[in-house]
């Protein structure tokens, strides 16, 4: 994703799982804002509010997601 570009706050109907490749990505749920770099990963529930904040350097992730029934 292009540097400094925000996802305003949303939801997904999907259990989403992050692994970043390089760069860094913030994201915010609960009022909490954890950045994540090279080699860490996050889940975020169906359902999680969050908003997305992408780093200066822009970043490259792999996505997972797992469809709710």
């Amino acid at each position: 994703m292009a540097a400094n570009t925000v996802n305003d706050t949303h939801t997904h109907d999907f259990d989403a799982q992050v692994l970043v490749l390089d760069g860094e990505i913030t994201i915010t749920r609960d009022g909490k804002a954890q950045t994540f770099r090279a080699g860490d990963s996050c889940e975020v529930p169906a359902g999680t509010v969050h908003a997305e904040q992408i780093g200066p350097q822009g970043v490259r992730y792999l996505a997972g997601r797992r469809e709710r029934a």
